[in-house]
């Protein structure tokens, strides 16, 4: 799918009919503005503030991102599950490995995906994570997405535009 297609697509929080995902977008994702953040930081740093994680784990592959996360984290204990807050830097085996221990998540468990886009084959595996039966609500902006287990909703998936624009998201 193209950015345009993707765009066309997606909606803002007013296009929301979740309350989880609404409260999420309005008291963190739009809420202020995150100047020199990518798109894929803006997302992750706006998850990181509004669920307050203290556990935190992340894949091999997302070790830089976890990197500058934990500067904005200073009091998350890092790498000891059952994790808050997980961070892979793509889909594909690596996350799918970790997803399927369940003894490192909980209900409330948030796991962001960052490279969604990068080729054929992380559409695909991104696909394929939508797909599992445990993971109940799916955010997905154009570049990264957040996973939820919240086993006390229905199934949801959610295309969340970061900007007014096309053209600047």
């Amino acid at each position: 799918m193209t950015k345009l297609g993707f765009w066309w697509q997606a909606r803002n929080r007013h296009g929301v009919h979740s309350p989880f995902v609404y409260g999420f977008l309005e008291r963190s994702l739009y809420a202020r503005k995150r100047p020199g953040c990518s798109p894929e930081q803006q997302l992750l740093l706006a998850a990181a503030e509004h669920f307050a994680p203290l556990r935190v784990g992340f894949t091999p592959s997302a070790a830089d991102r976890a990197d500058w996360l934990k500067t904005r984290l200073p009091d998350a204990r890092w790498g000891l599950p059952p994790y808050d807050l997980f961070i892979a830097d793509c889909p594909g085996t690596e996350l799918e490995a970790q997803l399927a221990d369940h003894s490192k998540w909980h209900n409330e468990s948030v796991i962001f995906v960052g490279g969604l886009r990068t080729g054929p084959s992380a559409r695909r595996a991104w696909k394929k994570l939508c797909l599992m039966p445990r993971l109940r609500v799916i955010l997905e902006t154009y570049r990264a997405g957040l996973l939820f287990f919240r086993s006390q909703q229905a199934p949801q998936h959610f295309k969340i535009r970061l900007k007014s624009s096309i053209f600047r998201q």
